[in-house]
């Protein structure tokens, strides 16, 4: 038997993904859609778990039981940008190959960025509350011109971030952990060490992939070297974050907001000490989910199973 079976494990890919579905089908593949929403775990397929040749994966885990489940499996093309809950040591043990789906979503996700740190600055979840309560109390900001934004990470996404807050006349510092003059010097960008970006901003933008380099990298230590009235935004992952630490600094007053897309344990539950910290907005995980985005990350996610199971080199592979 060959397998030529695609286990899809994303929701909304029938609505949105059309073209992926019939990219694989018309090179000859079986589609089983598996909408098991986020945060779920593997859901066996119909029929034999051996005709399985390919999934497409939302942000269930792919370690090395998941993988033995699926004898034939060749590769594992990720529906998007990160690819942490993919043990890619494991994948290459194996001969499977794993790709992601970069700079598909970046403008969706650096949009989320921007809505995050204005909804924070002006404090828009908490007035709306108030005002439909019956309150009409009336609050003072500080404007976003003339103040300092610091990203972290320089990749598609920040680059989008920092392209979008150029309209805002204020000033951009960023930390990347390979420098990016030709990327800086075109968005007005100046480049420094991850210190002084985090002394320096009144607002600071995450940006970064999370690995064993960058988890944590806001912690106890690089809270305390930020302004006490910064804003903290976060659409990367919520690894970057040592979320204990900064519930500590938001309720101790030395931060002044966190407005994150993103969670160390996904999905939050509802007891989640986050959740219940005053300055902190939410949404989630969603940052990357548009109309206009979807179908671009599921052909190039098709395309890759397509040309892995056809052969051929795919684009984007990182194992």
């Amino acid at each position: 038997m060959t397998a030529n079976k695609v286990l899809i494990l994303v929701e909304s890919y029938d609505t949105l993904c059309e073209a992926g579905i019939k990219l694989l089908k018309d090179h000859g593949l079986n589609v089983e859609l598996n909408l098991c929403g986020r945060g779920c775990k593997q859901k066996k397929p119909t029929g034999d778990m051996a005709e399985v040749a390919g999934v497409i994966a939302g942000l269930e885990s792919w370690d090395k039981a998941a993988m033995d489940a699926y004898p034939n499996l060749k590769v594992i093309a990720r529906f998007g940008i990160g690819y942490e809950t993919v043990d890619l040591e494991e994948a290459k043990r194996q001969g499977i190959v794993v790709t992601n789906c970069p700079a598909k979503n970046a403008a969706a996700v650096a949009e989320h960025a921007v809505a995050l740190l204005f909804a924070a600055a002006r404090q828009i979840p908490c007035l709306d509350e108030r005002t439909k309560n019956g309150s009409w109390e009336r609050v003072m900001f500080r404007e976003l011109a003339g103040k300092t934004v610091g990203l972290l990470g320089l990749g598609n996404v920040g680059q989008c971030f920092a392209k979008m807050m150029q309209g805002f006349d204020c000033s951009l510092l960023a930390y990347n952990r390979t420098p990016k003059p030709e990327a800086a010097k075109e968005l007005g960008i100046t480049q420094v060490d991850l210190e002084e970006v985090l002394r320096r901003s009144d607002y600071v933008s995450l940006h970064l992939a999370a690995d064993d380099q960058t988890k944590h990298i806001i912690n106890e230590k690089t809270l305390r070297l930020m302004k006490k009235d910064a804003v903290i935004v976060n659409v990367a992952r919520g690894a970057l974050v040592q979320e204990a630490a900064l519930v500590d600094a938001l309720r101790a007053g030395r931060i002044g907001a966190y407005a994150t897309d993103v969670f160390e344990n996904e999905p939050a539950e509802k007891d989640d000490p986050l959740l219940k910290t005053r300055g902190v907005i939410c949404t989630p995980h969603v940052a990357g989910v548009t109309y206009e985005s979807y179908p671009l990350i599921g052909l190039t996610a098709a395309q890759a199973i397509v040309d892995v199971l056809s052969k051929k080199e795919p684009a984007n592979r990182i194992a």
